[in-house]
């Protein structure tokens, strides 16, 4: 099966082989939109016309600015969404990392949701609920449907030869 490796993210992708376990493939690797980097331009563009009140407060915008564009980054380059034909295995942080791995049968439902600024910049957050208590919020996945489809095509799959053996 080829790997539909949608993220340009050659550290993603390394963080992702590294978990495969043997016999195991890779079904898709999420991308992280561009549109993430959307609050720090706005502040920018804020401490451009701050600059008609003062040099301070302008200066202050710029290095709120610059530190969401920062934390955009590190989510951009840090946040791994990905889908093998076993599981679904999310990593999280860059000095507290979390990882999610959650196998395919302990997975109740994906879904996608788009806010605002979702639409305007191509991406959505995708939700990852499990039995128990396991949700995992997303964020910011470039072309998330197609992601929770294929989620839902090997859960599909999963789930017919259960209902084979039952019939």
């Amino acid at each position: 099966m080829s790997a539909k490796l949608i993220s340009d993210n050659s550290f993603q992708q390394d963080i992702v082989q590294a978990m495969l376990l043997p016999g195991e493939n890779i079904v898709r690797v999420a991308a992280i939109s561009p549109g993430i980097y959307w609050k720090g331009a706005a502040m920018m563009i804020v401490a451009l016309g701050a600059l008609a009140y003062g040099a301070w407060l302008a200066l202050y915008c710029a290095i709120v600015g610059a530190v969401l564009l920062l934390l955009a980054y590190n989510t951009k380059k840090y946040l791994v969404l990905a889908a093998t034909d076993h599981r679904i295995i999310v990593c999280a942080g860059i000095f507290n990392q979390q990882v999610l791995q959650l196998r395919y049968h302990q997975v109740e439902s994906v879904d996608t949701l788009y806010p605002l600024p979702g639409m305007l910049f191509g991406y959505a957050s995708v939700v990852v609920t499990g039995t128990g208590t396991t949700s995992w919020l997303i964020p910011f996945v470039q072309d998330a449907d197609a992601f929770r489809d294929d989620l839902t095509q090997k859960l599909l799959e999963r789930e017919e030869p259960l209902v084979h053996q039952a019939a």
